[in-house]
């Protein structure tokens, strides 16, 4: 399998997918993206932002940004991030709609209940059965259920 040579020419893009929140894939690209700008920020309590400008209203919803980088006949296709995104602000001038949403990691973001302040795990109980629905219960990100 080829790796990228970061000391070698390449072809650098980006890719914007809006996210189902039920499953956490791919859901469909977004091709209405004019800018977009990750701030990381290992202080900050979500641990990053983003801003994005489109044309297109999209609401509340989750973007996955993927760096798309081709190189010697191969595509590589790098996450940089999934976010949380609102729409703050909209533009209309009679010919273009101008959208800027505000992007937050998703991840670290509870609801406005807080998680209990306890809870206790049972001899033979499904451990990671208890932390999905602890964590589906109070997290606004979604969360997959695994499986075995």
């Amino acid at each position: 399998m080829a790796e990228i040579d970061w000391s070698d020419s390449m072809e650098q893009t980006f890719e914007y997918y809006e996210v189902d929140p039920n499953t956490w894939k791919d859901l469909k690209p977004l091709d209405t993206v004019k800018s977009c700008t990750i701030d990381r920020d290992s202080e900050a309590d979500t641990l990053g932002s983003a801003s994005i400008d489109v044309t297109d209203l999209l609401g509340e919803a989750y973007v996955r940004i993927y760096l798309v980088i081709r190189q010697n006949g191969a595509k590589f296709k790098i996450t940089l991030g999934t976010f949380l995104v609102q729409t703050p602000s909209s533009s209309y001038d009679g010919k273009n709609r101008n959208v800027s949403m505000d992007a937050y990691t998703p991840l670290l973001e509870l609801k406005e209940n807080p998680p209990p302040l306890g809870f206790a795990l049972l001899k033979n109980e499904n451990i990671m059965k208890q932390a999905y629905l602890l964590i589906r219960d109070n997290c606004r990100a979604p969360v997959v259920e695994t499986t075995s």
